[in-house]
C-alpha cells in the first residue's frame, strides 16, 4: 500500500508556508513548528499535510502574524480538555505529581515513545494513558485493602 498522500500539498503552499515559518522566527525552532501543526491539523510534519491542511496551517499562522481574524476552532485530533484533566487528577491521585518524569515516562512508555508531554497525545493515545493510570490506581488501592503480595510467612504454631 502507497504511503503517498492522495491530494498532497501544491508546492505554492509549501513555499507560503516556509515562508511564515520565517517570518514567525520559527525557522530552527522544530518544536514549535510542529507544535503549531499538531495543534492546527493533528500532525506533525508538513510532509504529512493535505492541500487542505496545508491551507490551514497557512490560515492560522495568518492569523499569528496578525493579518487575519481568528480562524474558526475546529476539532483537533488532539487529547481534549476533559481527558488532559483527568490525566492530571489520576496523576494526583497516585502520589505522582511531586515526580513528573514518572508521568512522562509512563506517557512515553504508552505511546511506544512517539511523544512524552501530556499536552501532545492524541484522542486515542489519552484514552490509553487514562485506562492506564485508572488500572494501576486500582492495582493500589487492592493492595491498600489486600496488603503486600506476597503476603509474609506466619509462624507455625
Amino acid at each position: 500500500m502507497s504511503t503517498a498522500l492522495k491530494h498532497p500539498r501544491t508546492q505554492p503552499q509549501n513555499r507560503r508556508y516556509w515562508q511564515q515559518v520565517q517570518e514567525l522566527g520559527l525557522r530552527d525552532n522544530d518544536e514549535a513548528r510542529r507544535g503549531i501543526l499538531f495543534q492546527t491539523v493533528g500532525k506533525e510534519s508538513s510532509k504529512d499535510l493535505t492541500r487542505a491542511e496545508m491551507r490551514t496551517v497557512i490560515d492560522h499562522q495568518e492569523y499569528l502574524l496578525g493579518r487575519r481574524p481568528a480562524p474558526p476552532i475546529s476539532v483537533s485530533s488532539g487529547a481534549t480538555v476533559e481527558q488532559r484533566a483527568l490525566i492530571r487528577s489520576l496523576e494526583t491521585d497516585l502520589g505522582w505529581a511531586d515526580n513528573p518524569d514518572r508521568l512522562r515516562g509512563f506517557v512515553r512508555k504508552m505511546t511506544h515513545e512517539r511523544v512524552e508531554d501530556v499536552d501532545r497525545l492524541r484522542r486515542s493515545e489519552a484514552s490509553q494513558v487514562i485506562e492506564g493510570l485508572k488500572s494501576m490506581k486500582d492495582q493500589d488501592r487492592h493492595r491498600i485493602i489486600q496488603g503486600p503480595w506476597p503476603p509474609p510467612p506466619q509462624e507455625a504454631v
